[in-house]
């Protein structure tokens, strides 16, 4: 990052009008050795200017997370120049870009779209050499509904095979498919189940040396056919869908909330280990909790409620040893207890980011930054 954070606490010892004299003494010229010995300041001089405090902007906020943005002070040879940073999810507005995870993801969703048109233009392989044809019983594309439209374009995102355009399951379900193994398992139950996608084999039309690379790979197919599209058309669109209409959104917005419950599981999961606690199975009371919750908060602050609930059960399992069936009681209780009571006495709840190894899945990707086109304004916001 090339914003400094670490060292803005080192003015901490100054008073407002103490760091105003500076400020100007720096930006008068003043030699910067001298004000960092005049203001007992534990820095290199020639990076005095990155202990400046970020000052609040009335003007500007977030385009991810909606949070007011700080205007970052330059340096004295840059003086003119204007930079803005988000405290909360790390964003930056730039001459130099930004490499928060929002804009990280933003370009490699952009690659990958290119990467898949790219691809899909060069048509390295014909329909008819794929064995494609009619499956009978499939729906038309005009049959699904948004999530099964959404389901689809997420496996195809995660697994898609760009050489044959089939879904390549040869390792399992992708973890980057959905939140969870369960969630991914009954996503791809239901596409099969429907006939909107099924097993795939080489028919006797596919060359032999097709055959042989294709051979012992778990692949799918797509059944559903669009008379305005061919398949490489039907499947970059479903990839990357264009903006949902206005009477969609509601049908969208339940998609995105079952999406955030199951996120909210496997982050009370990851939350688990990373305190050396047992995990449980997941229970359906957690399902009806999580869901009433994100009625009034968003999904980063839920975070909060269970990190800090699990946080409070690891300090106390150190003192009493609690086994399995405690340990989900106590979970569920002190989260419920403490949304309670955040919401009787209108506590200030802060919005937590989401766990390393817990990153936003092709799915979510795919409802909040192509069909809702809001981004991962959908973690930090009621919805």
């Amino acid at each position: 990052m090339r914003i400094k954070i670490k060292d803005r606490s080192k003015t901490n010892h100054l008073s407002i009008d103490e760091i105003e004299n500076l400020k100007s003494e720096y930006y008068a010229g003043i030699n910067t050795k001298l004000l960092v010995e005049k203001y007992r300041i534990d820095v290199h001089p020639n990076s005095l200017y990155n202990t400046f405090p970020f000052i609040k902007s009335p003007a500007k906020t977030c385009k991810y997370c909606a949070s007011d943005m700080y205007y970052v002070p330059p340096s004295k040879n840059a003086k003119n120049r204007e930079e803005y940073f988000c405290t909360t999810c790390l964003h930056a507005e730039s001459i130099f870009g930004c490499d928060c995870r929002h804009c990280k993801g933003a370009k490699s969703d952009a690659v990958q779209e290119d990467e898949v048109a790219r691809l899909l233009n060069k048509k390295k392989v014909s329909n008819s050499n794929l064995g494609v044809g009619v499956y009978i019983g499939s729906p038309s594309f005009n049959m699904l509904s948004l999530k099964e439209k959404s389901y689809l374009g997420a496996v195809l995102r995660a697994a898609l095979n760009k050489k044959y355009l089939l879904i390549d399951m040869r390792y399992g379900i992708p973890s980057e498919l959905a939140p969870t193994q369960e969630y991914g398992e009954l996503i791809m139950a239901e596409l099969l189940t429907k006939k909107i996608i099924t097993a795939y084999s080489p028919g006797k039309n596919v060359a032999l040396n097709i055959a042989n690379d294709l051979y012992g790979k778990i692949l799918y197919d797509i059944c559903i056919d669009d008379a305005d599209k061919n398949k490489e058309e039907l499947i970059a669109f479903l990839m990357y869908p264009n903006k949902i209409t206005p009477e969609l959104e509601i049908e969208a917005i339940d998609l995105l909330k079952e999406i955030q419950i199951n996120e909210a599981i496997e982050y009370m999961m990851l939350t688990l280990q990373q305190f050396n606690l047992p995990t449980f199975e997941f229970e359906k009371r957690y399902e009806i909790l999580f869901f009433q919750i994100l009625s009034g908060y968003s999904q980063g602050q839920l975070f909060n409620f269970i990190y800090i609930a699990i946080r409070n059960q690891a300090a106390y399992t150190k003192k009493y040893y609690q086994g399995y069936i405690p340990i989900s009681n106590y979970v569920y209780k002190s989260i419920s207890d403490r949304y309670e009571k955040a919401r009787m006495h209108n506590w200030e709840i802060i919005n937590f980011r989401r766990a390393w190894k817990g990153g936003q899945s092709e799915l979510s990707k795919l409802l909040s930054s192509r069909l809702l086109d809001v981004g991962e304004d959908t973690f930090y916001q009621v919805l």
